[in-house]
């Protein structure tokens, strides 16, 4: 009879050791997936893609690189730029459905921002330039930073003007706290600490610049237009260098060759952000004062960036992307 019992108590034992055991590796298991999701960098862009060169080319190196995740691609507005057009946003939606098609990203919304600044009286005779519903842009950059847990971060690069997360942060200021964004900004000399907002970005939208600048809650890093334009690709070196037979690569050439450049050099500055932001160690940054007439605060101003090796990855992973395609 104890023989017995004990033989039952044994298995008993055993039957319960296995199920913690088992336990032990599933929830291991778990805990290292959310752990390798977690440390998986995720951006949301914010562009005006359909202008210039360099936003498309910052796009299309973030979505080769392994390991990251894009969660959203917003159209920005450069209308006082160019007020003779009233779809400079519309022109960005379709320029970033046809990159997302390309490299498959079906499911990463593309969502259009504003049409005007964030302050411009056209946006407020619409019902008021806080409205949400006018721009699906800021309402999902409110939404996700909102779902973002405490001691988290959203990440948020603004490659364009800042009217998006601006009208964001009119509606919702709470989620400021919850926000990394990366701009390129107004034009900064480090040896001088001296700022000029006479910057493209900056000037089709300086009220929302501004609003950033000013929101103390808002962790802020600005690659300057006179740090990003130190990288520059030489159009005649590098139109063989794309993968051939692709439509999206065979478009970019098609620009290239188009464009009226006096010396060959095609600025890069929102790909050096994106570079930057990929690999850290390709730049130096440091905390300066906001411009005098803004909110005085800390914010994150990259004053250095390694261009040489920034090319040298940008063409190592296209080819690898060519490679990988063939």
């Amino acid at each position: 009879m104890k023989t017995a019992l004990k033989r039952i108590l044994k298995r008993i034992f055993i039957f319960i050791l296995i199920a913690f055991i088992v336990y032990l590796v599933v929830s291991n298991i778990s805990f290292f997936r959310d752990l390798t999701r977690r440390d998986k960098l995720s951006l949301i862009i914010d562009t005006d893609s359909a202008h210039g060169q360099d936003d498309i080319m910052a796009i299309v190196r973030f979505l080769i690189e392994e390991e990251v995740v894009l969660e959203g691609l917003l159209s920005a507005q450069w209308r006082p730029a160019d007020l003779d057009n009233d779809s400079t946003v519309e022109l960005n939606q379709a320029v970033n459905q046809y990159i997302l098609k390309h490299f498959n990203q079906y499911n990463v919304p593309n969502l259009p921002g504003a049409a005007w600044p964030v302050m411009s009286s056209k946006n407020r005779d619409r019902t008021s330039y806080r409205d949400r519903s006018s721009n699906r842009a800021s309402s999902y950059i409110i939404k996700r930073a909102s779902e973002t847990p405490a001691g988290e971060k959203l990440n948020l690069v603004c490659l364009g003007p800042v009217t998006n997360l601006a009208t964001a942060l009119i509606t919702v200021p709470d989620i400021a706290v919850k926000i990394n964004c990366y701009i390129m900004g107004p034009w900064y000399e480090p040896s001088t600490r001296v700022w000029n907002k006479n910057e493209w970005n900056t000037k089709n939208d300086l009220d929302a610049m501004d609003i950033l600048l000013n929101t103390k809650d808002l962790d802020l890093y600005i690659m300057p237009a006179t740090i990003g334009h130190d990288l520059v690709i030489d159009r005649s070196q590098s139109l063989g260098k794309f993968p051939l037979r692709d439509s999206l690569f065979d478009n970019i050439v098609e620009s290239w060759k188009a464009l009226d450049l006096r010396n060959d050099s095609i600025p890069m500055g929102s790909l050096a952000l994106i570079q930057a932001i990929l690999y850290p160690e390709m730049s130096s940054q440091k905390q300066v004062i906001t411009p005098p007439e803004n909110v005085q605060r800390k914010i994150h101003v990259f004053t250095r960036i390694d261009a040489d090796r920034m090319k040298k990855d940008l063409w190592k992973e296209i080819e690898d992307y060519s490679k990988s395609k063939r």
